[in-house]
């Protein structure tokens, strides 16, 4: 009872424990799900309009379009969320605007009479450059009997595939509507088409003077702060960037073969030659070592200096050939006819199923032919698809090399006169009979067979240029060391300027790699001013082994916006010159022959020019001197414009008003417009883009 009492007592503290409780629960709960909701948040790769994209969406989108790809992954992200960005505000803008891709339309843009460029590029036959059709069907004919849409029925890649390249042409549809929306709101007023026409038709005869950018030493100039600040006054928001970046500098070690590395690859291909001589087949030999044995006779002075004049079935080499050993044997020597004449018949062979057919065919025409029933030139008026079939399939008489390769080496090299033969080449199968040889100059043609292998670093020789690179990327920790390191080795570049985003994977002329993308990863991750303690690997292009070594280091954040002089002098730098060179011919003076005499070119005249002309003889495309060639008055010389390829003052000679110009008015207007339309089509998705608020986190993740 005395406990009972004590209970009764002390209730408040058994109230105060319980509603604890409750209130832990309850906690707990609230802080389970706003642990659900951040984990959900840190899955997000990017915000589109409002919009999340998560990360299970965009690798399921890509894994759609690049499963079992061989291409640039960085690259192909890249792709793949500028599409999405672009369909999630296509599609926002299309609501608003009431437009659809109705399924009557969406399948004509399949496999209709109006398919979508996407279908027509992806469904394109290499060989003939029309869709495939065959290809096609076989995904119309699976959607419509149920199979794509079932998992167990159809490839899941197969299926994933055509499931996202009907978001990709449902996209493309409604953007071309909202594009032509947009240009028919635009046109040119009469005002402009009259100013136009008046200067497309008004001539002006030019007197210039074009100094060579390299005609003037760079070492002889000094850019100050004030160059490069005016310089970004006049041209900095070309520069300007939407989001902070980090400027780059890197040292690369390339990795070249030693002089060990080329003797080892020379006794190498004098083993090999040494087995050739042993052989009993040529072709069988070369083919197993993936060397070249060729059908083509090539004359003496496109062979090397090594093979020319060597008796037939001698061995030559091993020789070096650019940056590879070859070895070579002179198969044949024969001479080659100045020209031949044939005729063909040409077969469909655009598909595995056309060319199977053709082949069948060809050999009941071959075997017409041959028991005589009928000639050749019937069969050729009856059956060849292609442009001489009324003329018995004659081809008339040919140089050598006026033909596809297939065709011409078979009848000048292979075929004999009268006999029938057959070859396959980009427009079909072809039945062919060689006719006539013309033997003018008695030429001779050598056949020679080769092997080649190209000299590349031995992995001794790349693990040994790593580790100087690991080295000298540990003893220079501070920019200003690594640039004194690299500057003081006449064998390394320093280069600087490389301003990168945080989603980019290209690194100045690095090329786009995981490499490259390492490197901008690391410049976000760390300070200003540090370098990195790891050493980055290239590829050699179009090689397996490593090229380069690369040090790297983050030499200062660039904010958004148009860059300032502290920021971007290495970025600029080019750039600025070259209006450091135009102060430079300023100095001349104005008179064009005394430009042309100090800077040893010629002072030159172009007649005739219109404003409308893209590309004028002798300056080439130079939008800047042509807009002041007639911004210019008679007989008064220009300032220096800074061009494409060069400086150049210039002065109008003689300018020819057009009289009345409204009879080209119409037409002006109507290029005008159509050049309006085509830039809102191409600019349309940019544009979307740029009035939008996206949040990229893809750095997160890649």
């Amino acid at each position: 009872m005395a406990l009972i009492g004590e209970i009764r007592e002390r209730s408040w503290l058994l109230i105060v424990l319980i509603g604890l409780a409750m209130a832990g629960f309850i906690f707990m709960d609230m802080f389970s799900g706003k642990q659900s909701i951040l984990s959900g948040r840190q899955m997000t790769i990017g915000e589109v309009a409002g919009q999340d994209i998560t990360q299970p969406q965009f690798e399921k989108a890509y894994s759609a379009v690049y499963t079992n790809s061989t291409g640039d992954v960085n690259q192909q992200r890249a792709q793949m969320w500028n599409f999405l960005v672009e369909d999630e505000l296509v599609r926002k803008e299309a609501r608003e605007a009431g437009l659809t891709v109705p399924t009557e339309e969406l399948e004509d843009l399949q496999w209709g009479t109006s398919l979508s460029p996407i279908i027509e590029s992806r469904f394109r036959d290499p060989q003939t450059r029309q869709v495939n059709r065959e290809n096609l069907n076989s995904f119309r004919d699976a959607e419509r009997d149920g199979r794509l849409n079932d998992r167990t029925q159809v490839d899941p890649s197969r299926r994933a595939f055509w499931l996202f390249q009907k978001r990709e042409i449902n996209k493309q549809r409604l953007q071309d509507k909202l594009a032509a929306l947009v240009s028919k709101s635009m046109y040119t007023p009469d005002w402009m088409a009259e100013e136009l026409a008046k200067g497309q038709n008004t001539r002006v005869d030019l007197a210039y003077v074009k100094v060579p950018y390299e005609q003037i030493d760079d070492a002889n100039l000094q850019l100050s702060d004030a160059d490069f600040s005016d310089f970004i006054s006049r041209e900095g928001y070309r520069y300007k960037r939407t989001d902070e970046g980090r400027n780059l500098a890197y040292v690369a070690f390339d990795v070249a073969p030693t002089q060990a590395d080329s003797a080892q690859y020379r006794a190498d291909l004098t083993q090999l030659r040494n087995l050739w001589g042993q052989t009993p087949d040529d072709s069988v030999f070369v083919a197993q070592q993936r060397g070249d044995y060729p059908t083509a006779y090539l004359s003496d002075e496109n062979l090397p200096e090594a093979v020319r004049g060597q008796p037939v079935g001698t061995l030559v080499g091993p020789y070096l050939d650019g940056s590879r050993y070859t070895i070579a044997k002179v198969i044949d020597r024969k001479a080659i006819p100045d020209s031949v004449r044939s005729r063909h018949i040409l077969l469909p062979g655009s598909t595995q199923v056309e060319l199977n057919r053709s082949i069948a065919l060809a050999d009941s025409l071959e075997n017409l032919i041959e028991t005589g029933v009928n000639t050749f030139d019937e069969l050729a008026r009856q059956f060849s698809t292609g442009p001489t079939s009324t003329k018995g399939g004659d081809l008339g008489y040919v140089a050598p090399g006026a033909m596809v390769p297939a065709f011409n080496d078979l009848i000048f090299y292979q075929a004999e006169e009268g006999e029938l033969n057959r070859t396959l080449t980009q427009f079909g199968l072809h039945l062919v009979e060689v006719t006539g040889r013309k033997f003018i100059n008695n030429g001779e043609g050598t056949r020679v067979a080769t092997i080649s292998k190209a000299i590349e670093p031995s992995t001794a020789t790349q693990k040994a240029r790593y580790e100087e690179a690991s080295r000298f990327a540990q003893t220079n920790r501070t920019v200003e060391q690594l640039r004194a390191a690299a500057e003081a080795d006449p064998q390394l570049t320093y280069v600087d300027g490389n301003i990168v985003g945080k989603s980019d994977f290209v690194v100045g002329n690095l090329g786009s790699s995981t490499a490259s993308r390492d490197m901008v990863k690391y410049s976000f991750e760390t300070e200003a001013g540090t370098v990195s303690p790891n050493v980055y690997a290239f590829k050699a292009p179009n090689a397996f082994y490593d090229g380069s070594y690369v040090i790297v280091a983050n030499t200062g954040v660039v904010p958004a916006g148009i860059p300032s002089v502290a920021t971007a002098k290495a970025q600029l730098r080019d750039e600025v010159l070259k209006y450091k060179k135009a102060a430079t011919v300023a100095e001349s003076g104005s008179d064009l022959n005394a430009i042309a005499s100090r800077f040893n070119v010629q002072a030159d005249t172009a007649r005739a020019v219109n404003f409308g002309s893209a590309f004028v003889p002798g300056l080439g495309n130079e939008p800047r001197v042509l807009a002041k060639a007639f911004s210019l008055d008679q007989q008064q010389t220009s300032e220096p414009i800074v061009g494409s390829t060069g400086i150049f003052v210039i002065k109008p000679l003689v300018r020819t008003e057009p009289g009345d110009v409204t009879a080209s008015v119409d037409n002006v207007r109507r290029s005008q417009d159509a050049q309006i339309s085509n830039s809102v089509r191409n600019t349309f998705g940019v544009a979307l883009r740029e009035g939008a608020e996206v949040e990229d986190n893809r750095s997160r993740f890649y």
